[in-house]
Order: structure tokens, then sequence, then C-alpha cells
């Protein structure tokens, strides 16, 4: 049961890929059951996750008090480390609970690009984020280059 994809003209008939296509089929006509405990046990890891519960403490006025999850405010950063080109944000956090004038992020670099020069933009748009988006003065940003992508 060969199906048309606009990559067909290209392909030979017959191939591997059409085998390919056959099993994806086949695969995805079948019914998927959960083991059991699947939905908890992953609702268990997730409560695990510690910044999913931390907390942020940011700017408010007195007597009101106002906080984000450490998850969230990552969630957010990690975008506008994203948002410089040449780079992909791989992760953010704050190394020390409770503290949100640390981050650290990990990024992939478009190889290429000037490392230095990408550095000193990814820390402009964190600084720009975290002042505007959460009301925020980041002190400290460490940035850890963990892979090189390639340039589409």
């Amino acid at each position: 049961m060969a199906m048309n994809h606009p990559a067909d003209d290209w392909l030979p008939s017959g191939t591997a890929i059409d085998t390919l296509r056959e099993a994806t089929a086949a695969l995805t006509a079948e019914p998927v059951e959960r083991p059991p405990g699947f939905v908890a046990c992953v609702m268990a890891r997730i409560r695990q996750e510690p910044r999913r519960f931390r907390k942020l403490p940011l700017p408010a006025e007195p007597p009101h008090r106002l906080s984000i999850t450490e998850h969230a405010a990552a969630t957010l950063l990690s975008a506008a480390t994203s948002s410089v080109p040449g780079a992909t944000g791989r992760s953010c956090r704050f190394p020390t609970p409770g503290d949100p004038t640390h981050v650290a992020v990990s990024i992939s670099l478009r190889y290429g690009q000037h490392a230095s020069t990408t550095a000193h933009r990814i820390r402009a748009a964190l600084h720009t984020a975290a002042a505007t988006q959460l009301g925020l003065r980041l002190l400290h940003i460490d940035i850890t280059i963990d892979d090189v992508h390639p340039r589409l």
C-alpha cells in the first residue's frame, strides 16, 4: 500500500522507503494501550522536578508579594536565548535556589557564528527579557555552548 507523497517523483518505486511507509502506516493504525501505571509514573517524575515548584521573588509593591516558578522564568528566558540569530537555547536554570539574579543557559551555536559575539547578544537578550517581562535585573549570566549545529 504505497502512499503518495510530494517526494515520490524523485524516489524510485519499490525502494526501502516504500517498505518504511507501509510499516509506518501499519503501526499508526494499531491502537496503543498505555502500560499500567504509566500516567502515575510520568506525573511522579514531573513532581520530582524541583524547578516546577521552586519560586523566584519578583518585584512588587509592599505589602503585596509576587513570585514566579523557576520553570516558568527559565522557559521565558530560554525563548529570549533562542531569539538570538545563530543560537538555540538548550537549557536555562537558576543555579542558586531563590536567586533570580543569576541564570545559567546552555546553547547550540550555529556553525560559523562567532562565539563571543553571539554570547554578547544572548546576554543582551536575557537582560532585556528579564527586565521587561519579569522586572528583574540579572547580575550573573553563565553561558555554555554544548553543541554546534549546521547552517541551514
